[in-house]
């Protein structure tokens, strides 16, 4: 009734019907449902993403110490493939999700539960033994035949503990410093790559634009995805030479060197941020708008 008529027109019905007490209880239930479902999507998909981000580095569980950068740099190198094709699924999802009676908007989401549900499958199948307990179980193994006669190897521990591992990060140095860097880098990216989409929606339909206007045509949507595809390009083209950059130079120094690439390229979002500004309200005061395109 508000998306039609308006949030004024819609009390005065609902203050004079009878049952306006029950109606507006309705409303609300359906609203909270629908967030509700909304938290529990967006927290499937974090730890969906989460699994995916923790899952490369069992590539480096049974990798020498003198070739882990490049190792794990070919994992991430193979998933720009997926990582850049990805954000350009939304026309074919969104036929997939009118097939299937969902919204437009929803259907790439078909598409990525079928690729998850392939992955796990692969995963479950192809990756045994498991390559962490088969590295400790070598270097078990190991320690027993170089040390003959000396203290026993102490037994393989089958299964961590998040707090285990906080108390061990707390006595190295090194540790912290990697930690810092995986949690802080991926929270800055997140952080700004999750505003693009909406600042780039902005740009192209103007501010307090429909949203459903816009997302049925799919003409936004499509330069979306494409920028994140550049965007994922970016990060993970140039996986192998940072691998052999960590490999050659050190682990600290790449990340002091990235780092402080980072903070050089703060300033460029902000810079572009104001030449848009002035840009874009003269392309689209140019632009003709749709009513004086439309013959009278």
């Amino acid at each position: 009734m508000a998306d039609t008529s308006g949030p004024a027109s819609a009390v005065p019905h609902i203050q004079g019907s009878p049952s306006s007490g029950m109606r507006c209880s309705g409303v609300q239930f359906c609203f909270l449902v629908r967030r509700s479902c909304s938290a529990l999507g967006t927290a499937g998909v974090g730890v969906g993403t989460a699994s995916s981000l923790q899952a490369r580095f069992a590539t480096v569980d049974l990798a020498d110490d003198q070739h882990r950068g490049r190792v794990l740099s070919a994992v991430l190198w193979a998933t720009t493939i997926g990582a850049v094709a990805g954000p350009n699924l939304i026309q074919p999802g969104a036929v997939v999700g009118h097939a299937v009676g969902l919204p437009p908007i929803a259907g790439p989401f078909v598409i990525s539960a079928a690729g998850l549900v392939l992955a796990c499958a692969l995963l479950l199948a192809g990756l045994r033994p498991d390559p962490l307990l088969f590295a400790r179980q070598l270097a078990a193994a190991g320690n027993d035949a170089g040390e003959a006669g000396g203290p026993p190897a102490a037994p393989a521990v089958r299964r961590g503990t998040l707090a285990r591992g906080i108390r061990a990060a707390r006595h190295s140095p090194a540790a912290l410093l990697a930690l810092a860097a995986v949690v802080g880098a991926p929270a800055v990216m997140v952080g700004v790559m999750s505003m693009t989409p909406l600042h780039l929606q902005e740009l192209m339909a103007g501010p307090g634009a429909d949203h459903a206007a816009h997302t049925a045509a799919g003409d936004v949507l499509v330069i979306i995805g494409f920028t994140i595809s550049l965007h994922i390009a970016g990060m993970f083209a140039l996986s192998p030479v940072m691998g052999w950059l960590t490999d050659k130079a050190g682990r600290r120094q790449t990340i002091v060197a990235a780092g402080r690439r980072a903070w050089v390229g703060c300033p460029v979002g902000p810079a572009a941020q104001l030449r848009t500004e002035r840009t874009i309200p003269r392309r689209r005061a140019k632009m003709p708008s749709p009513s004086s395109a439309m013959p009278s």
